[in-house]
């Protein structure tokens, strides 16, 4: 998004009818994509990353990223369980099943009857997250149109889908991030942005698709002077807010990351990002650019928790600490998040220090080591005392009517569904507005 590029942070069915093709373009020589899947190449500073050599490759948004299967002993350095084979993004994705007690294996021991009312809350969400977002074929045919349209002006062209979207952490009504590949020179990380001289060059070339895209997105302006432009629309069909962007590799990057984390922590880092996601939109911390929380730090200091706690089973306990850790535990003058390292925290690097902030907090870019992605989000002291009231909101113990209405809802899951957009909710609903979280 325009935001989150000005501050620095990472980047963001069917084709329709044919497309005029107006006269080709030529692409960029060294720096053009050859047909290749990208490839980690060494390269002088500013060179995008080398490509095989290859025949002309099947468009990204067929399958939106390459799957990277982490390599041995990844996942087990990232934190977390580890095993001959990481679970596939199915399970990660599938909506959530509720067992009877005594039921289903929970993913790190113990049974269901011995999970939290707040963590079947935390799991019911993620199953209703599911059911309010645009299916997937339906998203990949819009994302389709844009991807032929760039190919009639750049043959080597291709569009990868990167964001929440890409890798189904994103909530009901959430933006689509797309990027143009092969196109310019690929930006290793969002943190410099494009040379000035490229940026009028991008913005010419985003023009240029933006007009035969008619039809196809509404609403749409052309963002020049951010440090990545983007074509900021909304998807006509599927009224989705969408930001288009040319070259920004890293984002790419990050949902490959994304999606190793989703196969170390199966079954507990996708709904305890949604509800935190939620929950962050809720009071207005969602967003870099007004200095929130964004996405790819919420998942930095997530995970940074889950290896602090061990990874607890249960959601809701997991929940619990996280609001816990990061809104009275956790030292934000000496103390750092970094997922590379074992422990999930360590030491605040010096040069991190920030001695104009009384309270600020420092992330370990785990892609680029030794770059600090917290310094953008300075309302971080609003974030930590609103973690705080919700840890001790959570605490307490469900009333006589919330153990009832979660007890009902229970049956409802079990059975025909939600009678209620909001129902099964009563742990979360006193930290958010579930209905609203929930809406498109």
């Amino acid at each position: 998004a325009e935001g989150e590029a000005r501050a620095g942070g990472r980047g963001g069915g069917g084709g329709g009818e044919d497309l005029p093709r107006p006269r080709e373009e030529e692409a960029p020589g060294p720096s053009a994509a050859e047909g290749g899947r990208l490839v980690d190449a060494a390269g002088p500073p500013g060179e995008g990353r080398a490509r095989e050599e290859q025949p002309q490759p099947d468009p990204l948004w067929m399958n939106l990223v390459d799957h990277q299967e982490a390599a041995p002993g990844e996942a087990s350095d990232s934190g977390g369980a580890s095993g001959d084979s990481a679970p596939s993004e199915e399970v990660n994705r599938r909506p959530l099943e509720l067992a009877e007690a005594g039921g289903e294996e929970g993913a790190r021991g113990g049974t269901d009857a011995s999970r939290s009312n707040l963590h079947w809350e935390v799991s019911l969400f993620a199953e209703r997250v599911n059911e309010g977002c645009v299916k997937e074929g339906e998203l990949l045919a819009e994302v389709k149109k844009i991807d032929v349209a760039a190919r009639s002006i750049w043959p080597r062209a291709s569009v990868a889908m990167v964001g929440s979207q890409a890798t189904g952490l994103n909530l009901p009504g959430g933006d689509v991030d797309l990027c143009v590949l092969g196109v310019v020179r690929d930006l290793e990380t969002a943190g410099s942005g494009f040379r000035r001289s490229e940026r009028d060059d991008i913005a010419r070339r985003l023009k240029n698709l933006l007009k035969l895209l008619k039809g196809v997105v509404t609403k749409a302006k052309i963002i020049s002077k951010a440090k990545i432009p983007i074509i900021k629309c909304t998807l006509s069909r599927l009224k989705l807010p969408c930001d288009i962007s040319m070259g920004a590799v890293n984002g790419h990057s990050a949902v490959s990351f994304m999606r190793r984390q989703l196969d170390t922590y199966p079954g507990t880092l996708r709904p305890l990002l949604l509800v935190l996601k939620a929950f962050l939109k809720d009071r207005g911390l969602n967003e870099v650019f007004t200095g929130g929380i964004g996405s790819y730090m919420l998942t930095n200091m997530l995970i940074a928790h889950l290896k602090v706690s061990g990874n607890d089973p249960d959601l809701g306990n997991s929940l619990i600490g996280f609001f816990q850790l990061y809104g009275a535990d956790f030292d934000y003058r000496n103390l750092a998040v970094s997922v590379k390292s074992k422990q999930g925290i360590i030491d605040k690097p010096f040069a991190w220090f920030n001695t104009g902030k009384a309270l600020a907090i420092a992330v370990e870019d785990p892609q680029q080591p030794g770059r600090d992605i917290g310094y953008v989000s300075f309302r971080i002291s609003e974030a930590a005392e609103e973690f705080l009231r919700a840890a001790t909101a959570l605490k307490a113990p469900y009333s006589k009517p919330e153990e009832e209405a979660f007890s009902w809802a229970l049956v409802q899951a079990a059975g025909q569904g939600f009678s209620q957009p909001c129902s099964g909710f009563p742990g979360l609903q006193r930290i958010m507005d579930v209905e609203r979280s929930l809406q498109r």
